[in-house]
């Protein structure tokens, strides 16, 4: 399990990162360790200065949105679902509907644009999928998928609020998150032939969770003068 908390201020071209810590569990039940690192660092940067929005961020899985709503710091958070993954279901929803076509290229591009910058962009979105999902066969897998698309995006309605979003100078984009992933965790522990423990697997991601949020030096700091 890998998370980001990032401070963000408003750039010229939209929300500036000013600051990131990196974490990093090895697997574990419903992210519990994961989840009390973060929210930890939620509150001692709360009890530091004031912000003007908390922002929960991520992807479409119910145990994520689940695990973090059980966390009443958390409560009166603005809660995104991550863009791309939004645009990845509508891609899947239009090669259902149209082929690996131009067609689908086409539709998915206009959709993912007012789904972007239109306030009723999902709304768009669910009655095109929902009118080609009533032209298809009963039985075929395509409309199977297009269902499942409709689904999830009714289900995040309230997370794809994108336009809104934008305009208050928010992030929609769990980049930083896949980031992590790929540099914290897969760049070292995930090479050919390597096996890990538990506890040595996790003392790794905490070393390099220091490295790569620009915090090694303070943590070597305290640690010698603790020594």
């Amino acid at each position: 399990g890998v998370a980001v908390l990032s401070v963000y201020g408003l750039g010229e071209e939209g929300p500036e990162k000013l600051d990131s810590r990196l974490f990093a569990r090895m697997p574990e039940s419903g992210m519990a360790s994961l989840l009390n690192d973060v929210v930890d660092q939620v509150l001692r940067a709360r009890r530091a200065q004031e912000f003007r929005e908390v922002v929960v961020l991520c992807d479409g899985k119910g145990t994520i949105w689940d695990a973090a709503a059980a966390r009443p710091v958390l409560s009166d958070a603005i809660w995104i679902l991550d863009f791309f993954h939004a645009a990845e279901n509508l891609m899947k929803a239009a090669t259902a509907i149209f082929g690996d076509t131009a067609e689908a290229k086409r539709w998915h591009r206009q959709q993912r644009e007012k789904l972007q910058l239109d306030e009723r962009g999902v709304d768009h979105a669910i009655r095109s999928m929902c009118r080609y999902r009533r032209l298809m066969p009963a039985d075929c897998k395509e409309r199977k998928v297009v269902r499942n698309a409709i689904q999830y995006f009714r289900d995040n309605r309230a997370r794809m609020q994108y336009a809104q979003f934008i305009a208050l100078g928010l992030p929609i984009g769990s980049g930083p998150v896949e980031s992590a992933a790929k540099n914290l965790v897969q760049a070292r522990l995930k090479r050919s032939g390597m096996r890990w423990s538990h506890q040595g697997g996790q003392h790794v991601l905490d070393l390099r969770a220091y490295l790569k949020s620009d915090r090694w030096e303070p943590m070597w700091s305290s640690l010698t003068s603790v020594a």
